[in-house]
């Protein structure tokens, strides 16, 4: 049901997993827009199981969507199938799946394909490339495939990640000792592939001699275009 579901868009497939996961339709909408609240979409509001409707009650934004389809991607099962080109079920033959991006677009992974009157063509695909994992969502396209990878080349081309990984201090040396030092994260941010990015550490002036383990020495920061990104403490390893 699921793999029919996400690969052919089967309305009748909703119905049903809904009616098994929940009792009713109807109870299983209900869940749905807990979820939903419960991540924070605020644009977002289910009135069936499927999405087929032409009510203007039945809606979501862009970025809704991208939040969902990352929260939805994190379950093993749901990934595997959002990325399944094809698949063979017993008693229906071979299913393609109808995100071609799936076989054009280089390490795409899903996500899913969607239309109504009132949607237009719709797709939210996602793709990853060396360690970075990104989502592009389109609504109401006259060529969804072209625009979603525009967007993701965008995304892999315009924008990069950094972070304060290997700029942290690890001896804060003083008179009485020296002291190993941890910081508490390494922070990373996306940001524009020709920004100027810096790290700095910020060291107290004067560590107390009593210093415990777990006493914030400091700070490493992430500066991007003069502005500080992102902060971790440094924390002392031993007294």
């Amino acid at each position: 049901l699921l793999t029919g579901l996400m690969l052919r868009s089967g309305n009748d497939a909703a119905v049903a997993v809904a009616e098994h996961v929940a009792g009713s339709e109807a109870a299983f909408v209900k869940e749905m827009n807990a979820v939903a609240r419960r991540l924070g979409l605020d644009a977002t509001n289910f009135i069936n199981a499927s999405g087929l409707t032409d009510s203007s009650e039945h809606h979501a934004s862009p970025r809704d969507l991208a939040v969902l389809a990352h929260a939805a991607m994190t379950h093993e099962r749901f990934a595997d199938i959002a990325g399944t080109s094809r698949a063979s079920i017993a008693g229906h033959g071979t299913l393609e799946s109808r995100n071609l991006l799936l076989n054009t677009y280089d390490g795409a992974t899903g996500v899913k394909t969607g239309y109504t009157a009132l949607a237009g063509q719709c797709l939210v695909a996602s793709a990853s490339r060396d360690g970075r994992e990104l989502y592009a969502v389109v609504l109401d396209s006259s060529d969804t495939f072209a625009d979603a990878a525009a967007l993701l080349d965008l995304g892999y081309d315009a924008f990069t990640v950094v972070s304060t990984a290997g700029a942290v201090a690890e001896i804060y040396r003083t008179a009485w000792g020296t002291i190993d030092l941890q910081a508490a994260d390494t922070p990373a941010r996306t940001v524009p592939a020709d920004a100027k990015v810096r790290t700095r550490t910020v060291l107290v002036p004067t560590p107390p001699p009593q210093t415990k383990t777990g006493t914030v020495l400091g700070r490493t920061d992430l500066v991007v275009d003069g502005r500080v990104r992102a902060s971790s403490p440094l924390r002392a390893m031993g007294p």
